[in-house]
């Protein structure tokens, strides 16, 4: 047979090569571009002389995207309105009924950094206040204060920020493309249609998530109608049919067996131009079924024995012919002629030459796949099954010794297949690690012995597919097989963010004796010592160089098929294990797994660990309530926020006060502390406010705890800012005497009501309040000799709370009586609590005696 390619939709489809693997192959210069054409269809025609067979195959292309990472920086000033969006990338995505739309392009915020060099150098470098705001949104605006940045960083507008971000685009489906043509022309195959992840395309962060509640092809039956021949075979030859197409066998089912004229069987040939083969005909088909119905083959002989087979036709056949007459009249007689018409009958014979035949070929055919069964598990890495079955009704036993079923020869024998799991909900990432062990195989099942490896590295990591971590948890139990002594630190590494670098995170070690050697061991490392891990941690060990572990071999191209069974899983062979040399890695350590490195190909260690969840975190503190003035400034630091974690390795990825929805205070992530964010709440008459602070933190895990502090803002009452100066008054004074100030610091400002309620000694009409000004009476006179000074009481009020003060007044005859003596020494009054204690001037003998006996008494 040589095959040739009749027609070819582009140029680069390649060839046919006519060979027993003909093969399609692309010309070394075509370009395949998936944005310009993403499906190409080939007509090949295949002739082996006598007859020629059409075929057409469809190629889908699947597109090809290297993806980089892309980051924004944006900085804004305290006071100002900070701006950052994802605009830029994001995609336009066209709708379809069934069309499940991905969120449209987010924010991810990476770094912070907020600081003011006066302001005691405070530096802020923590994500959670600006995070909160804008981490999931296309667009985010905010106005740069520090209860929004979660810092008491900025001062009077002179903090500057910084904000390194990127943007995530997820995919989502497109449209199914046209089926491809079915498998099959007749007796049932498969037609498949695709589609892609890529309406609209994700980004470097972003992920095909919003597509994994399906699969990116689907497969249907088709043609399962039977396959049928026709054709004609002449008298004294075999009519031959055989049931085999699409590699299978099948059984045969008369159709048509019609004896006719032809195949130079004709008599009278001359006289053939008025018959019709359909004008006769006899049914041979009685004899043609008993000899090849349920049959695989058949042969049968076209002769008189399918029936006596001969055609005749008696037909009349016209002529013409002259009569002759006398005619004429009387005395004349002549001799007439005249034209007439008549008929004869004559006789058509044929035998029988040609047998007409049709035929059916009921080959056996798959039922549809089952749908995908669940995953076996909820997350993690899973797999799922479906099956078919061969169609009852399309198999059979022939009469001549066929057992005709499905999957015959190279024909896909398989009922069941095996695939790894894709769909929605069965996560390749589980929030907790359940507990089990986590290996490629059970050390149990490996086979293991001295190891003989001379190079030096020390350090090692495991970054196969099977050995990524998928949960979050805590090692509770490490479990290895040493052929070495030494110390065996296990690691827990964890990525930076940068590609190659590797963070430790925890470690745990153990002494390796030689009694320990050459068995399975295991190390339980006390609780306050299990090693938190997370999704997407690595895990490895340091040896010093010691080779401890023993390690076994496995396939990277072992596919785990037969014949009934078709397994698509990936192979998870570890690949990808790497050693380096290193110092001794430490907490905290960051390496650089870029540079020198053996790759350890297909290499199973003997190591394995078990995981149990982690503990809880807990929020602590020593008091639960706190009291501040309601005139308390912003970014007042009234209390400190205690969330803990006794987990090791373990850290709250979160701290989430209700920054929206809390108009008093903020949280400063940096200190744990909570700030005044704004003016407090000031109603006139009402002494307190309550407020109830809440805010939680979650680690690692994704556990949460909630914090709540109830916060009492009381009104401040009133005050004498300049009540603290003494005065001396002449004995001639008269009308105004002294005046004072009073402040309300809640900034209501209140009513404030001032009242003189005492004098000593007790006097009656001489002194008079009149605002906040004291007063002499019109009617009262001073006398340094009678009474040389006097204490007055005043009390203050807003309404809600009371202020008490007292201010003394001396009393001199004339002007230089204001020069005190040399025993007398002034002292500067002060305010404690709510009561304003006014300056007094006292004796050198006063003082001996309070440094003797106290200080004594004001009434």
């Amino acid at each position: 047979m040589e095959p040739d390619i009749k027609y070819c939709i582009k140029e680069c489809c390649g060839f046919l090569r006519a060979n027993s693997n003909m093969t399609i192959y692309l010309y070394g210069w075509a370009d395949l571009d998936y944005d310009t054409v993403s499906q190409y269809v080939i007509t090949i025609i295949a002739n082996d002389g006598t007859d020629t067979t059409v075929s057409t195959l469809t190629v889908d292309l699947i597109e090809h995207i290297v993806l980089y990472p892309t980051y924004y920086e944006y900085t804004s000033r305290e006071g100002q309105v900070a701006s950052i969006s994802c605009m830029v990338e994001h995609e336009e995505s066209y709708t379809y009924p069934d069309y499940i739309e991905p969120l449209k392009v987010y924010i991810i915020i990476d770094n912070v950094t907020y600081n003011y060099e006066p302001h005691y150098g405070c530096l802020h470098n923590l994500t959670y206040g600006v995070k909160d705001m804008c981490d999931n949104k296309t667009d985010c605006s905010f106005d740069v204060t520090n209860a929004n940045v979660a810092s008491q960083c900025g001062t009077e507008g002179e903090a500057n920020l910084w904000i390194r971000y990127h943007c995530v685009r997820d995919a989502g489906w497109t449209t199914w493309n046209n089926w491809h043509d079915c498998t099959r022309t007749c007796g049932g195959g498969y037609r498949v249609r695709h589609r892609n992840c890529s309406n609209p395309t994700w980004n470097y962060f972003g992920s095909p998530k919003d597509c994994e509640d399906s699969i990116p092809e689907e497969w249907e039956r088709c043609n399962t109608h039977t396959c049928e021949y026709s054709g004609r075979t002449c008298r004294n030859d075999y009519f031959s049919p055989e049931c085999h197409i699409y590699h299978t066998n099948g059984t045969l089912d008369i159709l048509l067996s019609n004896w006719t004229h032809g195949c130079a069987w004709d008599y009278n040939t001359d006289d053939y131009w008025f018959y019709k083969p359909e004008d006769t005909w006899h049914n041979g088909i009685s004899h043609t079924d008993s000899l090849c119905h349920n049959h695989y083959d058949c042969d049968v002989l076209i002769n008189d024995s399918l029936t006596w087979c001969y055609t005749s036709r008696d037909y009349d056949v016209e002529f013409t012919y002259k009569e002759y007459y006398r005619c004429g009249w009387g005395w004349e007689d002549e001799a007439c002629s005249r034209t007439k018409v008549s008929y004869y009958t004559n006789r058509y014979i044929s035998f029988c030459g040609t047998m007409y035949w049709e035929y059916g070929c009921i080959i056996p055919q798959w039922s549809q796949w089952s749908h995908w069964s669940d995953c076996s598990i909820t997350c993690d890495r899973g797999y799922q099954t479906r099956t078919r079955y061969c169609e009852s009704d399309t198999e059979s036993n022939t009469v001549d010794g066929y057992n005709n079923t499905c999957g015959q020869k190279s024909d896909e024998p398989h009922t069941l297949e095996t695939r790894d799991c894709l769909l929605k909900g069965n996560h390749r990432y589980c929030t907790y690690c359940e507990a089990r062990n986590f290996s490629y195989v059970d050390i149990g099942n490996l086979t293991l012995g001295p190891v003989n490896d001379t190079e030096e590295e020390n350090a090692y990591i495991m970054e196969s597919e099977v050995d990524i971590v998928r949960c979050c948890g805590l090692i509770a139990s490490w479990t290895f097989y040493p052929v070495n002594v030494g110390t065996l630190k296990f690691i827990v590494w964890r990525s930076i963010g940068v590609p190659g670098y590797r963070e430790v995170v925890g470690t745990n070690s153990v002494n390796i004796s030689d009694t320990d050697l050459n068995k399975i061991n295991t190390f339980i490392p006390p609780d306050e010592q299990r090693i938190t891990i997370v999704a997407r941690d690595f895990i490895g060990w340091y040896d010093g160089g010691a080779q401890i572990l023993s390690y076994d071999w496995c396939n990277a191209s072992y596919n785990a098929s037969y014949p009934e069974h078709r397994d698509l899983r990936e192979n998870l062979c570890p690949t990808d294990t790497y050693k380096i040399v290193t110092e001794d890695p430490q907490d905290g350590d960051v390496v650089n797994w870029n540079g020198t490195k053996e790759i350890l190909y297909e290499q199973v260690f003997a190591i394995q660990y078990t995981t149990v969840e982690n503990t809880l975190p807990y929020f602590n503190l020593s008091r639960y309530e706190k009291t501040i003035p309601d005139h308390s400034p912003i970014d007042f630091s009234l209390i400190d926020f205690f969330f803990n974690d006794t987990d090791y390795a373990d850290w709250f990825v979160d701290y989430q006060p209700e920054y929206d929805n809390d108009q008093y205070f903020y949280f400063d992530t940096w200190s744990k502390s909570v700030h005044v964010k704004d003016d407090l709440l000031h109603i006139v008459g009402e002494r307190n406010q309550y407020h109830l602070y809440v805010m939680w933190a979650e680690d690692s895990c994704y556990n949460r705890v909630t914090g709540t502090v109830t916060i009492t803002t009381f009104n401040g009452p009133p005050t004498f800012p300049d009540f603290n100066k003494k005065i001396y008054i002449e004995e001639t004074a008269t009308g105004a005497l002294y005046t004072f100030t009073v402040d309300d610091p809640s900034k209501g400002p209140d009513p404030i009501t001032c009242n003189m309620t005492k004098t000593n000694p007790e006097t009656e009409n001489v002194f008079f309040l009149e605002g906040q000004t004291i007063h002499l009476s019109s009617s009262a006179t001073l006398n340094a000799d009678t009474f040389p000074e006097y204490e007055i009481y005043i009390s203050c009020s807003d309404g809600t709370d009371t202020t008490m003060g007292f201010l003394r007044i001396e009393i001199s005859k004339d002007s230089t009586d204001n020069e005190l003596p040399e025993e007398w020494v002034e002292v500067e009054s002060y305010v404690l609590g709510s009561v304003t204690i006014a300056s007094v001037t006292i004796s050198s003998f006063t003082i001996f005696n309070i440094i003797m006996n106290g200080m004594p008494a004001f009434y």
